[in-house]
């Protein structure tokens, strides 16, 4: 059944209504914590005034009786006649959740409920008769007395309260007209505001006139609140939802116009497009920031939640809410409220200790739960932390082998955080029995599967004993993203750029791609990553083309997990618009969406979680040998750039892949010599270059242009803030070992020492060494700048702590050059004992990743 179609008047009112019943929520929970603070106060009674003051001029007759005497009550805790205690907070919220019933049920029904709710009506007149004829101890016990009133009203409940008061309904009238003309005579006697004296005798619009005036504030003399309001203009969300689809749209024909000025050669037609790109990004932005709405308005909601909850509970929880005005998309904030919602109640349930507990383990009686929303990386992150006894990773595991979710040899080989991330199974759950809150084993798979419907994700974490903290990342707008778009089997595709970790290129000969127990993984700086093919993930049949020299992956992270997906080709990254699938594909978990491309053609968008849930990913992982994880845990990957000299033809060098900025290829001839220093401008400045074979001592040196070979293959590196040239004959590949370096083996200078790589000896470079021997670095000036930080730090001594013998050789001698004294140690297991027998380290240069 649809909502009755109300008068735009009456349409206001609601929602100026609802605004003013969010007020009411906000301000009730502040006071519970503040109740001194005359602002929250003020606040509060404006938002019920506002309330009374339109239902009386709409003739909404039971709503401006109940606000009139929730205002009345509220005037007397303005005035200091009364004081808030947690009774009278009970009174107030259940006033609240009457206005809000009302206002729900006149915009369901185009009127206001038949009935008001006559015990909350009777339960405010008695407060405010006790409060000016007793004291605040006999208030208490009246409001204590009397808490049945306290009860939510709901509308179920109206026709017993009715037949109660219909047996004696002159009695009930006479107190009710008795307690008005009391409450009349006290504020008339104390001379609080003579001018309500006066009220009895006047009309009803003209009393709501006269008590707009007293209890409103007065206009300022600028007139900024009035043309504050002025400017506000309500929008229709559906109206709002329209023009957005009309952009999106713009956003396709301007990709369309785009691609097709770039292959046109008129030079107006390009102009004309550029003017269109500008104008459409710029309305894209405006428009959808009219879609953005602060996360407060979700985030405040908890604050009843938690109270409520915490009372059922018997707990006391402390809740700290920031970041309210982060904006999001209206229709992503709609989408996050109930797994919010079931992940703040879990934190209440099973987060946050019993106050006895909590204090029998040294804590706080009070638990704190804290909600934290802001931007980060073009996504709007939300923090769920509290400081309760977190989640037991040995019970989990239990839980999970109990009620037949994983096998005991899959769960023994788990590490902590994938154990962690079993309570988003579907049917897990801890709770000991079952309750209205939780226990159901229904929650947290919802959770993580409504988030990731709307491309988010979510991570946990937890320490027994100190707490759990969640955090969701969600984008920011599901309308329009930017995504990569890649092409397999002939056909492009998007991947939404928020899953995109990095693009590798491989060749197909690369001993980075490996198989391991019939899958196929390739290695990324020493981690082993599974590797998917896009085309056998879709069943798409490749036709036979010329096979290219190259491995093109993808790769991606999905809830925690990384993975590659190989691709034929890698096109560009642009602003698609994503349209839904139609009702025949809405049941395949390859695809998030569709997109009209440039050139007119429909690509498919991926769902890179589906992908990943398809391919068993978490099998997949556990698929790694107990060796290779060993290998990568206890390791460090030493990734090398192999390159050959024409001195040493058979043989191969290579530099540490860390070191290098760029590889570049220079034609001899824009090579300049002053005196016999070969420079090259690069960048805006001259770049001086160091011939490997020579400053090995392998071959005479260049000294002039008649030496230099047609082309010169340069690795760009950049030492120490400077920038140098190394020429070498051919650069081969990069290369990745497990193995360290073996600096036994040096066989001639300027060498560090060897590694086996592609199934023979590579002999390792040692460019600090170079750039300290060849002429470009001048020794005066060395000395004298070596000199200086030697005296300014001669008292400090270094302890550089690296178990890569290279590596280690490095840091020593960069750290010796700054004019430090250093010390050397292996591991972190010969730094302590160093430490323990020598009292003569200042700084300590670590190493986080070692076998000790």
């Amino acid at each position: 059944m649809g909502q009755v179609k109300v008068s735009p008047i009456v349409q206001e009112y609601i929602l100026e209504s609802l605004e003013n019943i969010s007020v009411i929520s906000s301000s009730i929970s502040s006071l519970e914590k503040d109740p001194s603070d005359k602002d929250i106060v003020n606040a509060l009674y404006r938002a019920v005034h506002t309330i009374k003051g339109g239902a009386g001029f709409l003739k909404f007759h039971n709503m401006e009786k109940l606000s009139h005497n929730f205002e009345n009550v509220l005037e007397l805790v303005r005035n200091g006649e009364i004081n808030l205690n947690q009774s009278l907070a009970d009174l107030f919220w259940s006033c609240h959740d009457s206005l809000n019933a009302n206002v729900q049920f006149l915009e369901s029904n185009g009127k206001e409920m038949d009935e008001v709710d006559e015990g909350l009506v009777t339960k405010l007149l008695g407060v405010i008769e006790v409060a000016k004829t007793s004291d605040a101890l006999t208030l208490d016990s009246f409001l204590d007395e009397n808490n049945e009133g306290t009860k939510k009203a709901k509308l179920q409940s109206v026709p017993e309260k009715k037949e109660e008061l219909r047996e004696q309904p002159d009695e009930s009238k006479k107190k009710q007209d008795d307690l008005d003309s009391m409450v009349q005579k006290l504020k008339a006697a104390k001379k609080q505001k003579p001018q309500d004296a006066k009220k009895e005798e006047k009309p009803k619009q003209e009393l709501l006139s006269d008590q707009k005036a007293t209890s409103s504030p007065s206009p300022k003399p600028n007139g900024k609140e009035s043309s504050l309001a002025d400017s506000v203009v309500r929008v229709n969300v559906n109206l709002l939802d329209k023009i957005m689809n009309v952009v999106g749209e713009l956003v396709l024909t301007r990709n369309q116009i785009l691609q097709f000025a770039g292959s046109s050669e008129s030079p107006e037609l390009i102009k004309l497009s550029n003017q269109l790109n500008g104008i459409t990004t710029e309305l894209q932005e405006d428009v959808m920031t009219t879609r953005m709405q602060p996360i407060g308005s979700v985030l405040s909601r908890f604050e009843r939640i938690v109270r409520d909850m915490a009372r059922e509970l018997g707990k006391s929880i402390e809740l700290k809410i920031e970041g309210k005005a982060t904006e999001l998309d209206k229709t992503l904030l709609e989408a996050i409220k109930d797994p919010l919602t079931h992940m703040i109640r879990n934190s209440v349930d099973h987060g946050i200790e019993n106050p006895e507990i909590r204090t029998a383990n040294g804590k706080k009686e009070t638990g704190t739960l804290h909600i934290n929303a802001y931007h980060e990386g073009g996504q709007v992150t939300i923090e769920i932390n509290d400081d309760g006894g977190g989640i037991a990773k040995d019970r989990v595991k239990s839980k999970a082998i109990e009620k037949g979710l994983i096998t005991q040899e899959k769960a023994d080989r788990m590490s902590e955080n994938e154990l962690l991330q079993l309570i988003f199974l579907p049917g897990f759950s801890t709770a000991a029995q079952v309750t209205n809150i939780s226990g159901r084993g229904v929650g947290m798979d919802v959770v993580r599967t409504n988030i990731e419907k709307i491309g988010g994700k979510i991570e946990v974490s937890s320490e027994v004993g100190k707490g759990t903290s969640f955090k969701l990342k969600i984008p920011l707008t599901l309308a329009i993203i930017p995504a990569l778009i890649i092409n397999t089997a002939e056909q492009s595709f998007a991947i939404p750029q928020v899953n995109l970790l990095e693009l590798v290129r491989l060749s197909k000969e690369s001993q980075e791609i490996e198989w391991i127990d019939s899958s196929e993984f390739f290695r990324l700086r020493g981690d082993l990553i599974p590797l998917f093919r896009l085309s056998d993930v879709l069943n798409l049949k490749t036709k036979e083309t010329k096979d290219s020299d190259s491995e093109n992956i993808v790769v991606l992270h999905s809830d925690g997990k990384t993975y590659g997906l190989a691709v034929d080709e890698i096109l560009d990254t642009v602003e698609i618009v994503v349209k839904p699938l139609s009702s025949h594909m809405k049941n395949i978990p390859l695809y998030a969406g569709a997109t009209i491309m440039g050139d007119g053609r429909v690509s498919l968008i991926l769902d890179v979680n589906g992908i990943a849930s398809q391919q068993n990913l978490n099998t997949t992982n556990s698929k790694e040998t107990e060796e290779e994880i060993e290998n990568s845990r206890n390791k460090d990957a030493q990734e090398m750039l192999l390159f050959k000299l024409e001195s040493h033809e058979k043989e191969l060098f290579a530099f540490p892949l860390i070191l290098v900025n760029r590889l570049e290829e220079f034609s001899s001839e824009d090579v300049e010599f002053t005196g016999t220093q070969a420079l090259i401008h690069y960048r805006g400045k001259p770049m001086p270059l160091l011939f490997v074979d020579s400053e090995l001592g392998f071959a005479e040196s260049i000294e002039g242009p008649e030496s230099l070979p047609k082309d010169l293959h340069v690795i760009v590196l950049e030492l120490r803030g400077e920038t140098c040239g190394f020429v070498v004959k051919e650069i081969i590949d990069v290369n990745t070992s497990l193995e360290a370096v073996n600096d036994t083996v040096k066989d001639r200078n300027g060498i560090v020492g060897t590694m086996h790589m592609l199934d023979q000896t590579v002999s390792v470079v040692d460019v600090f060494s170079i750039m300290e021997n060849s002429r470009l670095r001048k020794s005066t000036s060395t000395k004298t700048s070596v000199e200086e930080k030697q005296t300014t730090n001669e008292k400090t001594k270094v302890l550089v702590v690296e178990d890569s013998p290279m590596f280690r050789s490095m840091a020593v001698k960069i750290v010796k050059e700054a004019g430090y004294e250093v010390a050397e140690a292996r591991d972190g297991v010969e730094a302590l004992k160093y430490l323990n027998a020598n009292d003569d380290i200042d700084v300590v240069l670590s190493d986080i990743e070692m076998p000790e």
